[in-house]
C-alpha cells in the first residue's frame, strides 16, 4: 500500500513515495515517464493504481504503466492543450478539458 505523490516539469512525470511523516527534503524520485512534447499540465490515477493518464500543452493525452513507465497509448485530436483530466470510478472511462471549451 504505497502511496506517492507526482510532480510535472518539461514534459515529464516524476513519481515520490509519500506518506505520513515523510521527510520533504529527503523524497527521492521513483519513477520519470516522458514522452510529451511540451509541459504536462494533468495527472489522473486509474482506480487500480496501474496505470496514469496525462495531459499537456502538446494537444494529447497519454496512458502510462506505472510498473514499467512506459506509454501504452496516446490519444490525439484536440485543438488546444489538455489542462484537466479525471478517470471514472470504473476505471474504463476519463474526461478531459481544453483550452478552448471543447472538453470531451
Amino acid at each position: 500500500d504505497a502511496s506517492a505523490v507526482a510532480t510535472a516539469s518539461r514534459g515529464k512525470l516524476r513519481f515520490m513515495p509519500f506518506f505520513e511523516g515523510v521527510d520533504l527534503s529527503k523524497l527521492a524520485v521513483l519513477r520519470t515517464l516522458e514522452g510529451h512534447s511540451k509541459s504536462v499540465t494533468s495527472v489522473a490515477v486509474f482506480p487500480d493504481g496501474q496505470r496514469v493518464v496525462s495531459g499537456s500543452d502538446d494537444e494529447t493525452l497519454k496512458v502510462w504503466d506505472v510498473e514499467t513507465g512506459e506509454c501504452v497509448a496516446t490519444l490525439e485530436g484536440h485543438s488546444d492543450g489538455v489542462f484537466d483530466v479525471a478517470v471514472f470510478p470504473d476505471g474504463r472511462r476519463d474526461a478531459q478539458g481544453v483550452g478552448r471549451g471543447d472538453g470531451r
